[in-house]
């Protein structure tokens, strides 16, 4: 119960190392992908995923 409790209160985040929420961001395989992976880097992402699913 405690822990449910808990999780209420504190809500269930993924944090990294620093305290702040960890955030991730997507691309698809085709198109110009290094470009979105870019500005995901540029934005301080800390998950960059490859979205393959509507590629060729």
């Amino acid at each position: 119960m405690k822990e449910i409790e808990k999780v209420m209160e504190l809500g269930k985040w993924c944090k990294d190392g620093d305290g702040g929420l960890i955030v991730g961001g997507g691309v698809g395989v085709s198109g110009d992908r290094m470009s979105g992976v870019r500005k995901l880097v540029e934005g301080n992402v800390d998950v960059v995923v490859i979205d393959r699913g509507h590629g060729d």
